[in-house]
């Protein structure tokens, strides 16, 4: 039996609400003479919620399952499979104060190889555009800021894949993980569903396994 967990279209509204929000308070910011501080950070606003943002919000919108459960692993909605074998956990965590639902992997090798070329080209532009995210604005909030200063720190391409799993997983405690938009139910309900399913597997015999 699979269990598949389907965006939330009223979480889908209030985020793209807050990315328009977000994007007209940055181009106000470029309009009211700013210091060059804020002109960055401005423009930083503008690019991350109108563009990034807005990108992955019709993304999402446009996607049927956010994640789906089978006996044979998990299918995230940025593709590829994480095999039961390779799970290790799932919990809640916070990222720059921001709730996520977090999975945790024993390996990454399987996981890597179920990417398609196009799934996993997208993963690392997505990590260097974190890394130069966080280069420009590290310097203009400043150096205490963690999250600025955790995107600068992304591996640099070199690294592949497993570099931006293992830094995941260092920053956040996850190596894999999702918004709460992406989901239909509340964060923790999410995370006990995937822990029963788990659970559930564990204990059933596999198949042929009958006494006799």
């Amino acid at each position: 039996m699979n269990v598949t967990f389907a965006p939330s279209k009223s979480k889908i509204a209030l985020t793209v609400a807050g990315c328009i929000a977000f994007t007209a308070v940055g181009i106000f910011m470029l309009v009211s003479g700013p210091t060059v501080v804020e002109a960055i950070a401005a423009v930083l606003c503008i690019v991350f919620f109108g563009g990034g943002g807005a990108f992955a919000v019709v993304k999402l919108a446009r996607t049927k399952t956010a994640l789906t459960l089978t006996p044979a692993g998990l299918y995230p909605m940025s593709g590829g499979l994480v095999p039961w074998d390779d799970y290790a956990g799932v919990g809640l965590g916070r990222v720059s104060g921001a709730l996520i639902i977090g999975i945790q992997l024993r390996s990454y090798d399987a996981y890597i190889a179920s990417l398609t070329p196009a799934q996993a080209a997208v993963a690392m532009r997505v990590g260097k555009a974190g890394k130069m995210f966080g280069a420009v604005a590290k310097p203009a909030l400043g150096r205490s800021h963690a999250g600025a200063a955790s995107l600068a720190n992304i591996p640099s391409e070199n690294a592949g894949l497993a570099g931006l799993l293992a830094w995941s997983r260092e920053t956040s405690g996850y190596e894999l993980s999702f918004s709460p938009v992406m989901f239909d139910r509340p964060a923790p309900q999410v995370v006990q569903a995937i822990a029963d399913y788990q659970s559930m597997l564990d204990s059933t015999p596999p198949e042929g396994s009958g006494s006799h």
